[in-house]
Parts: C-alpha cells; sequence; structure tokens
C-alpha cells in the first residue's frame, strides 16, 4: 500500500472521530441550552444563542465528515477542498462562539443573583403567575430560599412587613399551616446552587468545544496534505 493511500485511509478513520464528535456537540449544546432555557427568568444575558450556533455547528459537522471521508476514499481533490474550506469556516466560527459562550461561565453568579432578586419583587402572593410557578419550582426543587437567604424576601412589597415566606420555602408544611420566619424552612439560598449547575454545564460544553477544536485543526491539516500531494500527483 502507498504512502498515499496510507493517508486517505488514516484520515477516513479519523473522520469517524468526526462524527463522534459531532453528536457530543450536538447534544451538549442542546443540555447546555435547555439549562440556560429552564432558567431564563432568572438568568440575565444568558448566551442562548451562542449554544444554538454550537449546537447547529455539531450537526454540521457531523454531515461534513461524510464528505471528508469519501473525499479522500475517492481521491476527489474537489470534495477534499470543499471539506477544507467548510472546516475552516466552522472553526472559525466555533472559536469565536466558544470564547463568547466560556466567557459567560464568570458571569454566572452576578447574573443569577440580578434575576433572582427580580422576580422575588415580581413574586405575587396573592395570585399565581409564571414568575411564582417558577420561582417555586426552583425553590422546591432545590431545597432553597430566596437569592442567598430567606431574608431576601423582605425585598417583597408582600413578605417585607412580615415574617411569612412563600410555601416553596418550608419543608413538609401543611396547607392549614403558612410558612414563615418561624417554621423550619430553607436556610440556603438558590444562587450558588442554579450558578453551580450552569457552571458544570458550561464547563462540559468548554472541554467538548476543545476537543473538537484540536482534532479539527488535525483533520484540516490531513485534508490538506492529501489534497496538495493529489495536486503534485497530477501535475506530474
Amino acid at each position: 500500500m502507498s504512502f498515499n493511500a496510507c493517508l486517505r485511509y488514516i484520515f477516513c478513520a479519523f473522520t469517524f472521530i468526526f462524527v463522534i464528535l459531532g453528536v457530543l456537540l450536538f447534544y451538549t449544546g442542546l443540555s447546555t441550552f435547555m439549562s440556560l432555557n429552564k432558567y431564563s427568568l432568572v438568568v440575565h444575558n444568558a448566551p442562548g444563542g451562542g449554544t444554538i450556533i454550537l449546537l447547529v455547528l455539531g450537526f454540521v459537522i457531523f454531515l461534513i465528515s461524510f464528505l471528508g471521508c469519501c473525499g479522500a476514499l475517492t481521491n476527489n481533490n474537489c470534495m477534499l477542498r470543499t471539506f477544507s474550506f467548510i472546516l475552516t469556516l466552522l472553526l472559525i466560527i466555533e472559536i469565536i462562539t466558544a470564547v463568547f459562550v466560556i466567557s459567560f461561565k464568570h458571569k454566572i453568579r452576578d447574573s443569577v443573583e440580578t434575576g433572582i432578586h427580580e422576580v422575588i419583587r415580581k413574586y405575587n402572593a396573592t395570585e399565581n403567575s409564571t414568575i411564582n410557578d417558577i420561582v417555586d419550582r426552583i425553590q422546591t426543587n432545590f431545597n432553597c430560599c430566596g437569592a442567598d437567604s430567606p431574608k431576601d424576601w423582605r425585598e417583597n412589597a408582600f413578605y417585607k412587613n412580615n415574617d411569612l415566606l412563600p410555601k416553596s420555602c418550608c419543608k413538609d408544611l401543611p396547607d392549614s399551616q403558612q410558612c414563615g420566619m418561624a417554621t423550619q424552612h430553607f436556610t440556603d439560598g438558590c444562587v450558588e446552587i442554579i450558578s453551580d449547575e450552569l457552571r458544570y454545564s458550561i464547563t462540559y460544553l468548554g472541554w467538548v468545544l476543545i476537543a473538537v477544536i484540536v482534532l479539527q485543526i488535525i483533520g484540516l491539516a490531513f485534508s490538506c496534505t492529501i489534497s496538495a500531494r493529489r495536486a503534485k500527483y497530477n501535475y506530474v
């Protein structure tokens, strides 16, 4: 087997890793988007658009992997050059989007804190609303109360002049009893818990992105080498 043929088969095997990474990027992009969307009312300036771009990029990488493999196996210079061009374009978009999304990781806590304080102030203790449902679900699911502590509920117009708390702040409270500072309530704030979950999602997405970018650079080098050797062979 000639060196060129060996190089083509190695590259084709390499594109199979691209398929896996494309699926992984799609999945992590979707997972991160869903995490951000779940807390959309309590996370300010969340990079939801960035995660959608990465989700789409994962799907495109999955598709063009077959183009690269076919180009290598059939020794088609046009397909290889098209693959290299698309891969370069994706690489640039990925790097820009990655910087945008990952930089948000350092702003998560401030963003979540601002958002939770805002929904606490808008919480309506006497009527049901979308904000009420989201706040109650967060406090119940994460066993937390307020932004940093239950005292944050003093910012709400209804709760500021009494010792009451929303029922979602209390543990196993009968419907007949009101929730308040004197009852057994959750003492941890929700900011740190939500921030940790989002931080984990973005960190995981970041590592997947780094792996994809590194392997794309290697794949680009492979593609350009095969294309150049093919052009040289045709010239000779």
